[in-house]
């Protein structure tokens, strides 16, 4: 009987375009995190195009088969990095009912990552200037909670837009404080507090909500 041959004895024209996809893919995913990793500690004008071919063990003529131009692996380091915060923010709040909660929670896992991932909280912070839409997209996963919040009374706020911007502010600026070891490990409960006093709550009720929290891991 003819039996068909094994996926793994396949001829190498049907082998060979698979692997050269996946090693190019490997190879973008190098150049995005060693992006990532020179910006966080040089910032977008120090990073050199051959210190990220450097970091991710790339000849700097193969960087432009896969970007062409630093802006435009900023720009996709930025795309990453804002879809996976929003993602992980998801899962965090979906099930929490009440408004204060989800943004509590929000605020409060935002500034941790100074701590949890200092690489992460110097590219956002250095890469801000460069990229603007970069600092409004780490308070876009809280916007909607903080609206929901305001329709339903839990939220007093005469200006949305200036509230989400002083927000965002100060996140960043708890970030930088935090990763300069300026603030202790508790800034991320401080900060929550913070903003939620800001929407209108009470010193002791925004106390009370953050307190009740589990610690953030």
């Amino acid at each position: 009987m003819h039996m068909l041959p094994a996926l793994s004895e396949a001829p190498a024209s049907a082998a060979g375009p698979k692997r050269k996809l996946r090693q190019r893919l490997q190879t973008r995913a190098r150049l995005v995190a060693a992006g990532r990793r020179v910006i966080a500690a040089q910032g977008v004008d120090g990073a050199a195009i051959s210190a990220i071919t450097d970091a991710a063990d790339v000849g700097v003529g193969s960087f432009y088969n896969y970007f062409t131009s630093k802006r435009e692996l900023l720009n996709v380091i930025v795309a990453e990095t804002t879809a996976l915060l929003g993602e992980v923010l998801h899962r965090r709040t979906y099930a929490l009912a009440d408004p204060a909660e989800r943004v509590a929670v929000a605020v409060r896992h935002i500034v941790h990552l100074a701590t949890a991932d200092p690489t992460w909280a110097w590219f956002v912070l250095r890469a801000t200037d460069a990229v603007p839409r970069l600092s409004a997209s780490v308070t876009a996963p809280i916007e909607p909670h903080i609206h929901a919040g305001i329709a339903g009374g839990r939220f007093t706020v005469d200006d949305p837009v200036l509230a989400v911007n002083a927000i965002g502010g100060m996140m960043l600026q708890v970030m930088r404080a935090r990763l300069l070891d300026r603030v202790g490990p508790g800034a991320d409960r401080i900060a929550a507090e913070h903003v939620l006093r800001m929407l209108g709550l009470s010193p002791a009720k925004a106390h009370a909500l953050v307190s009740a929290e589990a610690e953030v891991v």
